[in-house]
């Protein structure tokens, strides 16, 4: 799968790309690019306002209802 993340605000203090706005290129799941403007070929382009990228995000409401609740909430949802 192909995804091109288009202008696209880069927040990671340890990246020389912080605070910076670019074309992002992500292939299976690994960033191959970043550049001020990448080319669409055949990918899935994602474009907004104000789109930001960082690391680490994570849902942390997230609960199983363990013991007896579980049909409650599963990790697919």
């Amino acid at each position: 799968m192909k995804v091109l993340l288009k202008q696209a605000r880069i927040i990671c203090s340890r990246s020389p790309f912080h605070g910076q706005v670019k074309d992002i290129l992500i292939i299976d799941g690994i960033i191959k690019s970043i550049a001020d403007n990448i080319q669409n070929e055949d990918y899935s382009i994602i474009e907004s306002q104000q789109l930001h990228v960082s690391i680490g995000w994570m849902d942390l409401f997230v609960q199983f209802a363990d013991p007896g609740y579980e049909f409650r909430e599963t990790i697919k949802t």
